[in-house]
């Protein structure tokens, strides 16, 4: 489980790394900040946001494939300002190289 769980981290870091803005990211009012994400199982990882996007596009390249729609998170930050996002990504395959857009 720890050889999988530094697996999974390493290549989410080589992803977020690797994988820019999307061209067709809207105005500078629609963007996404404070991107967190929190490995919540052996195949899924939640990632929460601040901005006004509420879409998540990711998949094993830059073409994504799936797109998760977000909602409010049940807690929110009580020092910086929303709106917040969070969404669910489930079934990533373990091992592998997932790229993600945010918008």
């Amino acid at each position: 489980m720890k050889r999988f769980l530094f697996l999974f981290v390493a290549t989410m870091l080589m992803a977020m790394q690797s994988t820019g803005p999307r061209s067709d990211a809207g105005a500078a009012g629609d963007t996404a900040d404070e991107i967190h994400y929190s490995i919540t199982g052996p195949t899924s990882v939640t990632f929460d946001w601040r901005g006004t996007p509420t879409t998540i596009s990711f998949g094993p390249t830059t073409s994504y494939g799936q797109t998760v729609s977000a909602g409010s998170p049940n807690i929110t930050p009580f020092s910086s300002s929303g709106p917040w996002r969070e969404a669910k990504l489930a079934g990533l395959q373990p091992g592998a190289t997932y790229h993600y857009a945010i918008g």
